[in-house]
């Protein structure tokens, strides 16, 4: 009997994550729903709109906490950054070939082998932010 309840609870467990999974847009958010769920006391919030409330709260704060590890680990220009991150988020997508991308990268000679990499490393990661965070979070 203690087998059968532990897998129901599981199974109900992970429903909320196949539902979130289903949806492409809602595939790269899955983690951010798992983590305000799992950090969160549900139990104390009242209604729906306080729900809401705090899950956009959540979303704020990881996505500035999030944009500043990726703008000090790329040791990128921060107001370019920003810019372009913001920018990004306002069109719903990351372009590759834009003046406030080559902005943000740090100065190497545009002729060196090692800026071409740096430039598809760091556009690959801004795209996944704004993939991440598209629609739910706000200005950085």
């Amino acid at each position: 009997m203690k087998i059968r309840k532990w897998t129901i609870s599981l199974l109900w467990l992970k429903k909320p994550i196949y539902l979130i999974r289903a949806s492409i847009d809602h595939r790269a958010k899955a983690h951010l729903l798992i983590d305000f769920i799992n950090q969160t006391n549900l139990e104390t919030i009242l209604n729906k709109v306080s729900i809401i409330e705090a899950f956009f709260s959540f979303v704020q704060t990881e996505q500035k906490r999030e944009a500043e590890i990726l703008i000090t680990s790329e040791e990128l220009n921060i107001d370019a950054a920003k810019y372009y991150i913001n920018t990004s988020l306002k069109q719903g997508y990351a372009s590759e070939n834009s003046a406030e991308l080559n902005d943000t990268l740090p100065k190497i000679n545009l002729l060196n082998l090692q800026y071409l990499i740096k430039k598809q490393n760091v556009f690959q990661k801004i795209s996944l932010f704004v993939e991440k965070f598209r629609g739910i979070g706000g200005s950085i």
